[in-house]
C-alpha cells in the first residue's frame, strides 16, 4: 500500500516537471510573438496617436496557430503605460510574455489613445509656459469698461498665439494631439475683472455629441422625447454624424411602430447647421408628423472637437468629400446594369441629359449629395482617396465600400485599410452600423434618382424616356439599382 502511494507520488512529480518543461517551451514562442507585435505597432504609434481598435487590428495579424500552439496577441494597459502581451496555449498549458512600453492618453470623453513615446513632460511644460505668459500683468492702462475690453481682446490674441506655438511643439513630436486655450466670454469678465481660462491637451479627434433634450414647442412628440432620453447610444460621442443619423432612424421607427394613426407617423430630416465650427451646433434633426398639426421638434448635434485634417487617416490635410461608404463607381455601374437589364442601354439613351444627370448624382459631393459621408469636416486627403499617382493599393482600397474595408479586404499589394491607417472615422462602427450607414446612403441615392427622373427638363424620346412615362418601369429600374448597389458593396 505504501509502495503504491509512493509510485503515484513519483508520477505526480514527473507530471509537474513535464508541466514546467511545457511552460518553458511555450515561453519563447510567446516572447517572440510579443516582440513581433510591439515592432509592428511601435511604428504605427511613433508619429501618430492611435485608438485601441487600430492597435488590436494590427496585433490580430500577429495572432496565429502553429504546430498546435495558439497565440493571441493584444494590447494591455497599466495606468498611463501600455505594452503588447502574447499568450501561447497548447494542450491546456499557457505562457505569457510582454514587450515594449508606450504612453496612454485620453480624449475628452475618456477614450484611450496610444503613443509609442511618452509626451507627458512636454505637455506639462507647454501648459506651465502658457499659464505663466497669460498671467503676466499688463502694465499701464486705466479703469473702465472700454479699457477692460481692450485688455480682454489682447489676452484673446495672446491665447491664440500661445495655442499655435504649443501646437507646433506637439506636432514636432507626434501627430494627433490637440492643444486648445479657451477664455471665458467677456460678459463673465466684467463683474470680477478676472478671465477664467481652460487649457486642454488631448487626442485631436472628431467628436459629435447629441444634445438629447428634444426641443418640442407644442409637446406633440412626447413619446419620441422619452425614447431619445432613454437611448444609451445617443449619449455617446461619434466621429461621423451618420452614426447618430442611424440611431435616430431606429428610434423613429420604433416610435412609429406603436402609432396606429398614419397621419401621426414621424418623419425625420437631418439638416446641416454649421459643421465647420468647433464648439457649436453642427447638425440638427427636424421631426414632423406625416400630417403636421403644429410646430416641428428639433434635436441638436454639437461638434465638440475636431479640425480640418483628413477624417480617414487624421494626419494629412483634408481635400475632398469622400465617396467612402458606397463609391461613385459602384453607383454608376448599378445604373448601367439596371438599364441593360431593362433593355434601355442603347447609345441614344446614354447620350441623353437624363442618363448623364443620373451619373452626375452618383459623382456629386457636398452637403446635398446622397452618397458621400455627411459633413464638410469629413473631407479626406489624396492618399486615403486613392488619387496619388502610382498608389495602386490606395486606389484599390478607396474603390471599396466601407463594409468591404471593414471586413479586411486586401489590395493586390497586400495592404488593408487598417494597415494604411484608413477609415479611422469608422473604427468604432460595428459591422451592423457600417451596413446601416451604407444602406441609408443607397436609399438616399435611390430617392434622388426617383425625384430627378420625374423632372420635365429630363424628358427624352430615347428609349430611356420610358422611365418618365411608365411608373412600372421606373419602379423596376429603381429596385434593380438598389439591389445591384447593395450586392456590390457587400
Amino acid at each position: 500500500k505504501d509502495k503504491f502511494f509512493g509510485k503515484k507520488g513519483n508520477k505526480g512529480r514527473k507530471n509537474k516537471k513535464k508541466d514546467q518543461n511545457q511552460d518553458k517551451a511555450l515561453r519563447p514562442i510567446a516572447q517572440r510573438s510579443a516582440q513581433q507585435g510591439w515592432k509592428k505597432v511601435q511604428g504605427l504609434t511613433r508619429k501618430q496617436v492611435q485608438p485601441e481598435s487600430a492597435i488590436n487590428a494590427e496585433l490580430a495579424q500577429t495572432s496565429a496557430r502553429k504546430s498546435g500552439v495558439t497565440i493571441k496577441t493584444t494590447v494591455v494597459t497599466r495606468r498611463s503605460t501600455w505594452m503588447v502581451e502574447s499568450v501561447a496555449t497548447k494542450d491546456g498549458k499557457t505562457a505569457k510574455a510582454t514587450a515594449g512600453q508606450g504612453w496612454v492618453t485620453k480624449d475628452a470623453g475618456g477614450k484611450k489613445y496610444y503613443a509609442g513615446i511618452n509626451n507627458s513632460s512636454l505637455h506639462k511644460q507647454i501648459l506651465q509656459e502658457t499659464e505663466t505668459k497669460l498671467n503676466q500683468p499688463k502694465t499701464g492702462g486705466t479703469e473702465g469698461t472700454d479699457n477692460l475690453q481692450s485688455s480682454y481682446q489682447q489676452k484673446v490674441q495672446l491665447a491664440k498665439q500661445l495655442e499655435q506655438e504649443g501646437q507646433q511643439k506637439i506636432d514636432n513630436r507626434i501627430k494627433g494631439i490637440k492643444f486648445s486655450v479657451n477664455l471665458e466670454a467677456f460678459e463673465g469678465v466684467k463683474s470680477d475683472k478676472k478671465i477664467s481660462t481652460r487649457m486642454t491637451i488631448s487626442p485631436n479627434v472628431e467628436e459629435l455629441k447629441t444634445n438629447i433634450a428634444l426641443q418640442d414647442a407644442d409637446s406633440n412628440f412626447n413619446e419620441l422625447a422619452q425614447a431619445i432620453q432613454g437611448s444609451t447610444g445617443l449619449k455617446k460621442t461619434y466621429k461621423v454624424v451618420d452614426e447618430i443619423d442611424r440611431l435616430v432612424d431606429g428610434i423613429v421607427k420604433r416610435v412609429n411602430a406603436k402609432q396606429p394613426d398614419p397621419d401621426k407617423k414621424i418623419v425625420a430630416t437631418l439638416q446641416a447647421v454649421n459643421d465647420t465650427v468647433v464648439g457649436g451646433v453642427s447638425h440638427k434633426f427636424m421631426f414632423k408628423h406625416q400630417k403636421p398639426t403644429g410646430k416641428p421638434a428639433f434635436l441638436e448635434v454639437q461638434r465638440l472637437s475636431g479640425n480640418t485634417d483628413c477624417a480617414s487617416c487624421e494626419i494629412n490635410p483634408g481635400k475632398s468629400s469622400p465617396h467612402n461608404v458606397a463609391t461613385a463607381a459602384h453607383a454608376k455601374q448599378a445604373i448601367d446594369d439596371a438599364l441593360a437589364s431593362l433593355g434601355l442601354d442603347d447609345p441614344t439613351s446614354k447620350a441623353t441629359r437624363l442618363y448623364l444627370h443620373m451619373r452626375g448624382i452618383a459623382e456629386s459631393t457636398g452637403s446635398s449629395a446622397p452618397l458621400p459621408t455627411q459633413g464638410e469636416y469629413q473631407k479626406q486627403c489624396e492618399v486615403c482617396e486613392g488619387s496619388v499617382a502610382g498608389d495602386t493599393d490606395g486606389k484599390y482600397l478607396a474603390a471599396q465600400s466601407v463594409i468591404q474595408r471593414g471586413a479586411g479586404v486586401t489590395a493586390p499589394g497586400g495592404a488593408t485599410a487598417a494597415s494604411r491607417g484608413m477609415d479611422k472615422q469608422f473604427q468604432s462602427t460595428t459591422p451592423t452600423g457600417r451596413k446601416d450607414i451604407t444602406y441609408k446612403r443607397i436609399n438616399k441615392f435611390i430617392s434622388r434618382l426617383a425625384r430627378d427622373i420625374a423632372l420635365p427638363v429630363h424628358s427624352s424620346t430615347a428609349p430611356i424616356g420610358i422611365l418618365q412615362s411608365n411608373s412600372a418601369q421606373l419602379r423596376a429600374f429603381l429596385t434593380l439599382v438598389q439591389q445591384l448597389l447593395r450586392s456590390q458593396v457587400k
